[in-house]
């Protein structure tokens, strides 16, 4: 009876987790479209927008969803979209007359690997080498124009967070786990991040 009792209790926890996730990405989604009809200069009812906060807290609640494989890959989408936004703001930034949307912080990309991580799916770990990727080439954008002014969007480096949960990617991946792709990525991942410490102890020094 404990036992019936206690699936019946998980079995409503992920009920209402993914209801919160389903009603979190339908705000998002409303947020963006506001943004995105401000910035065509469409006429809109509401004039509120997504910040970074609606972002990672949407995010939040997306990974912990028990969406299975389709929360990793919404995850990734989510960050595309702020990607294409600050790219579009920044590049017309002379002539908008509304706010820049805000770019991914550090929060936005460990909430997108976590999701990616815990979605279990068979790419994950390669999905969340790309997020890693996209992390250093916006820093890269960020940082080669930078003109000496003050900076619309700047950039972010990983932390041991980022690394912890794309090494929990790779090591949560559906068909993928237990095989030698996973030991080959993580000890590559493990060893790029020794030698990014090592480079940067002696750039201190």
């Amino acid at each position: 009876l404990d036992l019936l009792e206690t699936n019946h209790q998980n079995v409503m926890d992920q009920d209402l987790k993914l209801r919160a996730s389903d009603n979190c990405m339908r705000l998002l989604h409303t947020l963006e479209k506001n943004y995105d009809n401000a910035y065509q200069g469409v006429a809109s009812q509401s004039k509120i927008f997504p910040n970074a906060a609606t972002f990672n807290h949407a995010l939040y609640t997306l990974a912990h969803s028990a969406k299975g494989a389709m929360c990793g890959q919404e995850a990734y989408f989510i960050l595309d979209r702020m990607f294409q936004r600050c790219r579009q703001y920044r590049d017309s930034a002379a002539t908008s007359k509304i706010a820049a949307p805000p770019e991914p912080s550090i929060i936005t990309y460990n909430s997108v690997i976590h999701a990616i991580a815990k979605s279990g799916a068979s790419n994950a770990g390669f999905l969340a080498e790309d997020v890693f990727d996209k992390m250093e080439v916006w820093k890269k954008e960020c940082d080669d124009r930078d003109e000496g002014g003050t900076r619309l969007y700047h950039g972010v480096y990983p932390n041991s967070r980022t690394l912890a949960s794309l090494l929990d990617a790779w090591a949560n991946a559906e068909n993928v786990n237990g095989s030698s792709l996973v030991r080959e990525r993580t000890t590559s991942i493990l060893e790029a991040a020794l030698d990014n410490r090592r480079s940067y102890v002696r750039r201190v020094k």
